[in-house]
């Protein structure tokens, strides 16, 4: 299945609950670049890494699906709903957990640029 990237659909309630501070930094541009670049996803147990999966990118636990994926379809107006609709190997916990980690460590990268 390939990813689906940029995928504006109407906008329906979604049964998870996106963090609040995901839905304040995703407006900002280069929200995407930090997390990236910056967060360290192998505390992360929801993801993991391989060269031999999706050239060494961050996917969901068990999957060949990318996190970048995840944010790039928040970022396009996708809700949580449909990016498990569109990608059925990755769960509603996962989801939880990769947002959590995000939410945290963005928080520590905030707090740490304030010392």
């Amino acid at each position: 299945m390939p990813l689906v990237r940029h995928k504006r659909i109407s906008s329906a309630p979604s049964a998870l609950k996106i963090l609040p501070y995901w839905e304040r930094t995703c407006s900002v541009s280069n929200a995407k670049h930090i997390m990236f670049s910056m967060l360290d996803w192998s505390d992360c147990r929801e993801v993991e890494r391989s060269q031999d999966k999706v050239s060494g990118a961050w996917v969901f636990r068990g999957t060949r699906v990318p996190v970048r994926a995840l944010f790039e379809n928040l970022e396009s107006g996708a809700t949580t709903d449909q990016f498990l609709d569109w990608f059925p190997g990755v769960t509603h916990e996962q989801i939880k957990g990769v947002l959590a980690h995000t939410e945290q460590a963005l928080n520590d990268l905030g707090t740490k640029s304030m010392l």
